[in-house]
């Protein structure tokens, strides 16, 4: 009994062994993300903020494309989304859509700008304001482009959708929805006030926004809902220092951030 024993706790032993994680030995400098360009490949992508491109690699990490995305002297990139070939034109050149940004330090606030091109550079959609973008479905197999825009230089602030119909069709599941909590505080540091960007996961309604002390303490909890994707928060009260937030809804949240108060 006991060699039985023995022997099948070899077997799960070896199987644990092979079953590890093992590094398919591809690694990139810089944030890497997966892409089905079409309706059979796939591509590995990477924003490299300093030199202002999206790198396009085969699944052996050789490079495959390099797009260069025209970004403003004094700004930085924020975001590369929707790498494709199929979904914002029906020729075979690969689209990029990219967001950047510039902080203007008096009085403290972001302007964004989002543009989509193809790979030669060539110019398809150019969005003032616009920061975050998502891909839905408006009806059977019918897919539109979301823009939410910004105007943070004037109090309160102006925000404002643009819908485009797509062409295409979205390869990656992932685009069409979205499944989980997102975040963001400006200005950080904030000094009399922040502002709270948020968007719910699809299908959900309302959740809670937590601010939480340098100790972990709960500071404040709002509730917020999916008819507006902003909070503008007065914070004389709050005493300076590292506080940090997130938002949350039947278990699920967002990562916990950093906001830090002057």
């Amino acid at each position: 009994m006991k060699k039985l024993l023995l022997i099948i706790g070899l077997i799960f032993y070896n199987y644990g062994i092979n079953a590890q994680l093992s590094l398919e030995k591809v690694s990139f400098n810089y944030s890497a993300n997966v892409t089905k360009i079409n309706s059979t490949t796939y591509k590995y992508f990477i924003m490299d903020v300093p030199a202002e491109q999206c790198r396009i690699y085969n699944l052996d990490a050789s490079l495959y494309k390099t797009i260069n995305l025209a970004v403003p002297e004094g700004e930085w990139l924020y975001d590369v989304k929707f790498v494709s070939e199929e979904l914002f034109n029906s020729d075979t050149k690969i689209e990029v859509l990219y967001t950047y940004y510039k902080w203007v330090e008096d009085p403290g606030y972001y302007i964004y700008h989002t543009k989509v091109v193809n790979e030669d550079g060539v110019l398809l959609l150019d969005e003032p304001g616009a920061l975050y973008s998502y891909i839905k479905e408006v009806s059977e197999n019918v897919y539109s482009l979301f823009l939410y825009a910004y105007d943070l230089s004037v109090d309160p602030i102006n925000v404002w959708t643009n819908i485009y119909r797509l062409p295409g069709v979205p390869n990656n599941i992932d685009e069409t929805k979205k499944s989980s909590f997102s975040i963001d505080a400006y200005p950080n540091p904030a000094g009399q006030y922040v502002n709270l960007d948020y968007m719910l996961p699809f299908g959900v309604s309302k959740a809670n926004l937590h601010i939480l002390d340098s100790s972990g303490n709960e500071r404040e909890v709002y509730q917020v809902d999916g008819f507006t994707n902003h909070i503008r928060l007065a914070t004389q009260d709050y005493l300076p220092g590292i506080y940090f937030y997130f938002i949350e809804n039947e278990g699920k949240r967002s990562e916990t951030q950093k906001l830090i108060i002057q």
